[in-house]
């Protein structure tokens, strides 16, 4: 009977974020996502240099911002987004064929082993019920000398706290962190290295904060504060064997 409570208990949980990011499923701040995807993509560039042809999944792809940025930052790869939520026409491939939108779950990837090349999770983890699934699965999916990405917020930053409390769709934010990561990966027979990389971000995709006169100062004091424990995020970069 616990059992089955249990997992009642995470169907609704999933099915609470899906239904919260439908509904906040409104047109990206353009200034501001792609401010906030350099950040991320060159983070990760910076530790694994170019990767040629990459085939790139990104799970918990929501519209596919990180898609749209790549078209314009990275030529030459192929993209794959999953999300659960029906925010992009899916199964529906690209004109040009440089990418395809699947409808699934991170912890349920419909995908065959070592199949990408890079697997892109971006603050998606602390909205799970299971995790490791997650992890083990993004492990699973990904090609020998292949990279797989997590992105998560830092816990311990007064922002991130702050938001915690105030909107309940973001609460396992308090709950995760980038050692736990690290740690379980290090243990996965595949994972040959995992590196922790702080990552510092004050402007969001879907808003407009902060206006056009502050962006500068903005993404001045990003740079400068970027070093634990003061980012807001850590990016855990595993290299699978």
């Amino acid at each position: 009977m616990q059992k089955i409570k249990s997992i009642l208990l995470k169907r609704i949980a999933l099915e609470e974020q899906r239904k919260h990011y439908d509904q906040v499923a409104i047109k990206p701040n353009l200034r501001n996502t792609d401010h906030y995807l350099k950040i991320r993509w060159q983070a990760i560039i910076n530790k694994v240099g170019r990767i040629s042809s990459p085939l790139i999944l990104d799970v918990g792809c929501g519209e596919g911002i990180l898609f749209e940025y790549l078209k314009k930052e990275a030529t030459g790869c192929f993209y794959v987004g999953l999300d659960p939520s029906l925010r992009r026409s899916f199964e529906k491939p690209e004109k040009n064929q440089i990418a395809c939108f699947v409808n699934g779950i991170g912890e349920e990837l419909p995908f065959k082993d070592k199949s990408f090349d890079l697997v892109f999770c971006n603050a998606l983890l602390h909205h799970l019920p299971d995790t490791k699934k997650l992890m083990d699965e993004a492990v699973r999916v990904c090609r020998h000398k292949g990279y797989v990405a997590f992105i998560e917020p830092n816990r311990k930053h007064p922002l991130i706290i702050g938001l915690a409390i105030w909107k309940k769709h973001e609460r396992g934010a308090l709950l995760i962190s980038e050692a736990k990561i690290a740690n379980y990966m290090k243990k996965m027979d595949r994972v040959r290295s995992v590196v922790i990389q702080p990552i510092n971000s004050y402007c969001y995709p879907y808003q407009t904060f902060p206006p056009n006169s502050l962006f500068p100062v903005v993404v001045r004091l990003e740079r400068s504060l970027n070093h634990p424990p003061l980012s807001t995020h850590f990016l855990m970069l595993a290299q699978v064997w």
